[in-house]
């Protein structure tokens, strides 16, 4: 999974080298986790956490996390069930 500053998330196969799945976020990806193979939460420049389907690609649900600004860091929790984000307002 990569991020990037012109707001693209992008999925690449590691065994074909190449890429095989894109998305545009709501700002410059800052950060990225995957949760069980399926489902990739990304930290955002304008304060939201996405949550991509790693399928598709398809943007399944967003957060506003932050309200200062970007969201710079995401960590799951070792059970799934909560994350905790870092970001502008501290």
């Amino acid at each position: 999974m990569t991020g990037s500053a012109d707001k693209s998330v992008k999925i690449f196969d590691m065994g074909m080298q190449k890429e095989v799945a894109a998305q545009k976020s709501t700002g410059a990806v800052f950060c990225g986790s995957i949760v069980r193979d399926s489902l990739l939460i990304t930290g955002c420049d304008d304060g939201n956490i996405l949550a991509f389907d790693l399928r598709n690609l398809e943007c399944l649900w967003g957060y506003g996390a932050d309200e200062a600004g970007a969201v710079h860091c995401i960590k799951i929790a070792p059970d799934h069930r909560s994350l905790v984000t870092a970001g502008d307002a501290g």
